[in-house]
């Protein structure tokens, strides 16, 4: 691995964790984490047949008190099921966990914040999902306060169109308070990519993804179109001389505003990572570089965002992918201020690079109460891991 020396500014690796400042997760267990309320980490994982979980300390060392030697087997797959491909938490620290089942269906895992599962949910902790019309697949998992679960499910009538729905369950079954006649589910529309979803303050759900273009969603909590947000609900962004764009991850900040980071393809230029700020009626903030999405591809090479989050002082960080070859690839970070420009005393003027050695990439980013940055992601190659790395702030 060629990693940054160890050193003691903004943006650097920190040596106290993992190897380096790099924690290589276990065989078996992946990118998907969820950071609990006292700092300790979840990290989802298959151990034989059986789903797992890794708890670990703030530190990245094991949780001895967890399990055995910090891992704890949670289920065992039936033979159509497949390994976890998304994480949500809720407030209490309590988990759902989603993964696939057969071609066609969903399964769904929850657990207490003990790491047990919960037998309220479902059938003793595990639910299935069918809608019909076609094969499912899930582009994204929320969890309310209240303990309801969202998903985003496309349902493929054909292998060339899918129709995106938004799902509310209670207790694992679809919630009859929610949606399309109380059906449990709203028709966002056809070939309307979400690829991530946020509960607001105020109780309204916002989606981003594409639609051709960056597509913005919203519904009131019932699951029903928000008709005072853009038009009918809807908002498009087209990104000036960008074609293909769209949005990864939201985060809202503590002001209400909406922090967004995405992809979009330049011509000439290549693939771009794209961060914009976006106001409570789907317009772009004009105190975010002045309403224009900021567009970095890394001096050519060409890169993607996929994960954002506010830190606590107000300066955003965004995770994602330089492209390239195994030999090129990195996982990225950048670091902007509040008003816009990128935060200088962070890494190479705003930029963190840190090269694993396959097609390395960021999907998760957290901030810990020391304030220090957790990127989780993976590296994929020949023999493909998953990396939890720290920065310092």
């Amino acid at each position: 691995m060629n990693r940054q020396p160890e050193t003691k500014a903004s943006g650097d690796l920190d040596p106290t964790f993992g190897d380096g400042g790099v924690l290589v997760l276990p065989e078996g267990f992946s990118s998907r984490v969820a950071q609990l309320s006292d700092g300790k980490l979840l990290v989802t994982g298959q151990l034989d047949n059986d789903i797992a979980l890794l708890r670990l300390q703030a530190d990245g060392t094991p949780d001895t008190t967890f399990g055995e030697a910090g891992v704890k087997r949670l289920y065992t797959l039936q033979p159509s099921e497949s390994s976890i491909e998304r994480i949500a938490v809720f407030p209490d620290d309590s988990l759902v966990l989603q993964g696939k089942s057969g071609e066609l269906d969903t399964y769904l895992l929850r657990t207490r914040p003990t790491g047990e599962l919960d037998s309220t949910f479902g059938n003793a902790g595990h639910a299935l999902l069918a809608l019909q019309g076609g094969p499912n697949s899930i582009t994204t998992v929320a969890a309310q306060p209240d303990g309801k679960v969202l998903l985003i499910v496309r349902v493929h009538p054909t292998l060339d169109i899918f129709d995106t729905w938004l799902v509310r369950l209670a207790n694992g079954r679809l919630d009859p308070s929610f949606g399309d006649q109380g059906s449990g589910m709203t028709l966002i529309g056809r070939l309307h990519t979400i690829l991530d979803l946020e509960v607001l303050a105020d109780g309204r759900l916002f989606m981003a993804g594409s639609f051709g273009q960056a597509l913005l969603v919203q519904c009131q909590n019932d699951g029903q179109l928000d008709t005072a947000f853009g038009e009918q609900g809807y908002v498009l962004h087209t990104v000036e001389q960008g074609r293909g764009s769209h949005i990864s991850a939201i985060s809202q900040q503590v002001d209400g505003k909406i922090a967004a980071v995405g992809t979009t393809h330049v011509l000439d230029t290549g693939t771009h990572c794209l961060t914009t700020r976006i106001l409570a009626d789907g317009t772009l903030d004009p105190t975010f570089n002045l309403g224009v999405p900021w567009l970095d591809n890394y001096t050519g090479v060409g890169a993607q965002n996929l994960a954002v989050i506010q830190q606590r002082d107000g300066k955003l960080v965004t995770g994602g992918t330089l492209l390239g070859t195994s030999e090129t690839s990195k996982l990225i970070l950048m670091r902007f201020n509040p008003t816009t420009d990128l935060d200088e005393t962070f890494g190479d003027k705003g930029r963190v690079t840190t090269q694993l050695g396959g097609f390395d990439v960021v999907v998760q980013v957290f901030q810990q109460h020391d304030d220090k940055i957790l990127a989780a992601g993976s590296s994929l190659g020949a023999s493909p891991f998953a990396v939890i790395a720290r920065y310092l702030s």
